[in-house]
């Protein structure tokens, strides 16, 4: 004879009402845990939850996104830096944050190329963040996309025109593009902008 938990069950499976999986409860179980020790500062714990809850759920993309987050501030390797991050924009994949922190991630992992191409993912759903804009600029410049730079970086400092750092990244653009006298108001925007950065005042 059948039990009443198995004929249940099935009866909710031929209704089509979705059920939870044990496997989904202790995800979310370990992932809850894993929020209440990051919240108490306890990184390592914190990381050996939402570790657990991956494992139990490979797509909780909220655990994924809080170890790449947690893993660049314990600065480990790079590479389990990008692949938490590869792993939360593959079930969340429209939050520009994580498009951006996997596009840096790339970058200090020396993938110049998918670090661009994620930074202009992120960039496709929000065109008006400045930092994202800066750091797309400034990779494609060191790459030698020194007209694309341009594009970015003048948006960057169109979208934020107070950032001195976005100033002085846009005349060195200009300066390696042979623009002179417009790398030459870049930089005196930025010394105008932080008058004490010893930096703005070498280039």
């Amino acid at each position: 004879m059948r039990s009443p938990i198995r004929i249940l069950i099935t009866l909710l499976l031929v209704l089509g009402v979705p059920t939870v999986s044990f496997a989904d409860g202790e995800s979310d179980a370990q992932y809850k845990q894993g929020l209440a020790f990051k919240q108490q500062g306890k990184v390592d714990d914190a990381i050996a939850a939402f570790e657990k809850a991956v494992a139990a759920n490979p797509k909780h993309g909220m655990a994924w996104a809080s170890l790449g987050h947690l893993y660049k501030q314990k600065q480990v390797e790079p590479q389990k830096i990008v692949s938490a991050y590869e792993n939360a924009t593959a079930v969340i994949k429209k939050d520009k944050t994580l498009w951006s922190n996997l596009g840096m991630a790339y970058y200090r992992n020396k993938q110049v190329d998918k670090a661009i191409e994620a930074l202009t993912t992120a960039c496709k759903l929000d065109p008006k963040d400045a930092e994202i804009r800066g750091n797309l600029g400034t990779i494609k410049r060191q790459k030698g996309d020194v007209a694309g730079a341009i594009v970015d970086l003048e948006l960057a400092v169109k979208y934020k025109p107070d950032d001195p750092n976005y100033q002085n990244n846009l005349g060195v653009a200009y300066r390696v593009a042979k623009r002179d006298d417009d790398a030459i108001k870049a930089f005196k925007k930025a010394i105008e902008l932080s008058p004490n950065d010893p930096g703005f005042h070498f280039n």
